[in-house]
């Protein structure tokens, strides 16, 4: 992706999903440019179709504060279906069971290239095939046990998290050598242009490799599967500003690009 527009890649036909599900990425990074075509003549799809969505929570210093919550010691996470994933430039569904507290959470995402499992910090960084951008988005009166739909609190996070097009992702995945396991990036949310989140992830309390590994530890983390790194603050739960029909929301990562999302009830 180049301000001119997407450079395609001589890959032989595969995709980015595929290439990253075989082991294969690198060949990407060597292929040669077939084309460049404008942004407005291709859909973008996302990076990858993941297997499942690793959640993990209270990693932002801001975002602890802001929700009262203590510093955890050790790594929180959930998971969340992988068909939730949605392009980087798609409409998010107001979902009909729970489309009154709807909320944006701008992430940094980390998709894991090689199985990983029982891994050490100082092998983590081996098994990321690259970085991308996500939103996490969420339905916080389904999270907290409110509203239509509820579930015992162990289910939660994932009905919260799971609906159709809950995971925008994309455009574009930065190598794991141009960034390295601890990238300063800088990430900004916006809603209808207006900043709600911004931060860097220095403010990060577990460094990546931490999450991978800790991950790891108590999943399997196959090829293809995409770990959320937590959110900064200024959610939209803390000051009753959530998402509504018609608004646009923006997710941007220095080096990645940005998510941008029309929000809308499906017909």
């Amino acid at each position: 992706m180049t301000e001119r527009g997407f450079e395609l890649l001589d890959v032989g036909g595969a995709t980015l999903d595929e290439l990253v599900r075989a082991g294969e990425f690198p060949r990407a990074m060597e292929a040669t440019v077939r084309m460049t075509v404008p942004l407005h003549a291709v859909q973008v799809e996302p990076p990858v179709r993941p297997g499942k969505f690793v959640i993990v929570g209270l990693n932002y210093r801001g975002h602890a504060a802001e929700i009262g919550a203590e510093l955890p010691s050790v790594p929180q996470f959930g998971y969340a279906p992988g068909s939730a994933v949605t392009g980087a430039y798609e409409d998010v569904y107001l979902p009909d069971a729970a489309p009154d507290e709807v909320d944006y959470e701008g992430e940094l995402a980390v998709v894991i290239g090689r199985t990983a499992a029982g891994i050490t910090e100082e092998v983590a960084w081996s098994h990321v095939a690259g970085l991308t951008i996500a939103n996490d988005v969420s339905a916080r009166d389904v999270q907290l046990g409110r509203g239509r739909v509820t579930a015992d609190p162990q289910e939660r996070v994932a009905l919260a998290k799971g609906f159709e097009t809950f995971k925008p992702l994309g455009p574009a995945m930065l190598t794991p050598e141009e960034t390295g396991p601890n990238p300063i990036l800088r990430i900004t949310t916006l809603v209808d242009g207006e900043i709600r989140q911004d931060t860097t992830t220095e403010e990060f309390i577990f460094g990546l490799p931490t999450l991978i590994s800790t991950i790891s530890r108590h999943t399997t983390l196959d090829p293809g599967d995409v770990i959320l790194t937590g959110t900064p603050s200024g959610i939209g739960m803390t000051s009753g500003r959530f998402l509504t029909e018609g608004q646009i929301v923006e997710v941007r990562i220095e080096g990645i690009g940005a998510l941008r999302n029309r929000v809308v009830r499906k017909i």
